[in-house]
């Protein structure tokens, strides 16, 4: 199973590890405890990062240790981190946006699509 984080699990999660702030909500915490035991695999977007790391930089903070924490992730939990550059994402916003959606719910749900197993999308020999 997989579940890619929204950025305000993100936010939780790095709290977290940064500074040791508990998870009020229950199925995150569930989540992080399975990723940190390898039994099932999170993920996060570096696009949805980002948007922490200005929010983070705009409050005067330092977003050095942040970085170092986020990418130390993957060496003691199940946590997929996935890339994205400029053109992925002006290529999501011209062609296959759904409007009904925000860019950020958009990118979680196809991150998750992505990364599960699917049985009818496996090829047989």
């Amino acid at each position: 199973m997989h579940h890619c984080l929204s950025k305000d699990e993100l936010q939780q999660l790095l709290d977290l590890r940064a500074n040791n702030v508990a998870i009020e909500v229950d199925e995150l915490r569930i989540w992080i405890e399975l990723a940190e035991t390898w039994q099932e695999e999170l993920g996060a977007l570096t696009y949805l990062f980002s948007h922490i790391l200005e929010r983070r930089a705009k409050g005067g903070l330092d977003c050095a240790g942040l970085i170092k924490i986020f990418y130390e992730l993957p060496e003691v939990m199940s946590l997929h981190i996935q890339e994205f550059d400029a053109d992925f994402v002006e290529y999501m916003l011209r062609n296959i946006r759904n409007k009904t959606l925000t860019l950020e719910e958009e990118l979680v749900g196809l991150q998750t699509r992505l990364r599960e197993y699917n049985y009818e999308r496996t090829l047989r020999y």
